[in-house]
């Protein structure tokens, strides 16, 4: 026997089991995360938003509880099938929203067919139309929102342009101004380094310098944003198993997802990748909320802040809130969190959800009651 034809039938039989284990644990999955109370709820959605498909995926265990959109970060870093452990305990209070953006996960299509269409304001436009269906099919009038990196751009925006359609809006690492957080990313980084004597990544760091570069920002930071995300979680300041570690355990969760097809997992690896020359890259880093939305709002606003957090600088975020006036703010921070404070302290972040922030949502009940008595 040749050892091509050997070769062959190996890589066939490791396929097969691959995906015969894939197959296995897909329904191990369904059924360890399924939504088994009568008056649960768990649906996935393709919706046509802003003509493109995007999917939501929808989970609770009492379908009257309010709703609670989460929108990721990245742009690129879909949520659907890889937060169904990490949202199970909120499930019992509110219907949780996990929503693939245009050109992320489950909702990816090829640059070439909707790269013209990416801009600010069109995934603004798009969360809109996420929430009308939501008020729509829910009759709610009024969601929470909860963004986290990037997704609290667009939260931040459908909180100053539409306050009647949400109870509150959590930020959850809260973005600020993109060029300002990438120089005190760096700067953080820098000072760490010197300080415990970490010399070659000073050296690396001193290199870069200025940082962003301010004659092409954007491939500055699209170039340099992993190594710095990667260096930085080592100690942890931002995401727990740091990034390459981050992104092989939410890879895991999506490949064997019962919500994500093997097209679904190829397709949303593409839009994972980070890419200086991304149509949307320029527009992107240029990004500065409270040149674009003031500090005057009509929602009640929570920033959940990991106090150990370097990717998003936590500074900024403390500068801005501080200057927010709006009808009630709280500001909530976890001591032992860099960037994702919901993997790293899951019990405190759902006291803070269930405790601080679920009773805005009965607000008008109580006032009503307390008028009528």
């Amino acid at each position: 026997m040749s050892f091509l034809l050997v070769f062959i039938i190996v890589s066939i039989t490791v396929l097969v089991t691959l995906l015969w284990t894939r197959s296995v644990m897909q329904k191990h999955r369904a059924a360890e995360y399924a939504v088994t109370s009568e008056e649960g709820i768990e649906r996935l959605v393709k919706l046509d938003i802003g003509g493109a498909d995007q999917w939501l995926h929808i989970r609770g265990r009492h379908r009257n509880n309010p709703i609670l959109l989460f929108i990721h970060g990245g742009p690129g870093w879909s949520h659907i099938g890889w937060y169904d452990k990490i949202q199970r305990p909120w499930e019992d209070f509110f219907t949780v929203v996990q929503w693939d953006q245009r050109q992320a996960g489950k909702s990816y299509q090829p640059l070439k067919a909707i790269g013209h269409t990416l801009s600010h304001q069109q995934y603004i436009s798009d969360a809109e139309d996420v929430i009308t269906y939501l008020q729509s099919e829910f009759n709610q009038p009024k969601i929470f929102v909860m963004g986290t990196s990037y997704g609290t751009y667009i939260g931040m925006h459908i909180a100053k342009r539409h306050p009647d359609w949400l109870h509150a809006y959590i930020g959850v690492g809260q973005v600020v101004k993109m060029k300002d957080n990438a120089r005190a990313e760096h700067k953080l980084l820098l000072d760490y380094a010197i300080h415990h004597g970490h010399d070659t990544l000073a050296e690396t760091l001193k290199s870069m310098e200025p940082y962003p570069n301010p004659e092409d920002p954007a491939k500055d930071i699209f170039n340099q944003s992993f190594f710095l995300m990667e260096e930085e979680s080592k100690f942890g300041k931002a995401y727990p198993a740091g990034l390459t570690g981050l992104i092989k355990s939410s890879n895991i969760e999506k490949w064997l997802s019962p919500l994500y097809t093997l097209r679904d997992n190829f397709n949303r690896i593409k839009g994972d990748e980070p890419d200086a020359d991304h149509p949307f890259a320029k527009e992107f880093v240029e990004y500065d909320l409270p040149q674009e939305l003031g500090d005057q709002f009509e929602v009640p606003i929570f920033f959940f802040t990991g106090a150990e957090d370097f990717h998003v600088a936590y500074s900024l975020s403390d500068q801005w809130f501080q200057q927010i006036n709006t009808t009630h703010k709280e500001h909530i921070w976890f001591k032992h969190s860099a960037h994702v404070p919901f993997e790293t302290e899951p019990g405190e972040f759902l006291i803070a959800l269930v405790q601080r922030v679920l009773p805005i949502s009965y607000q008008p009940t109580l006032s009503a009651f307390k008028e009528s008595a």
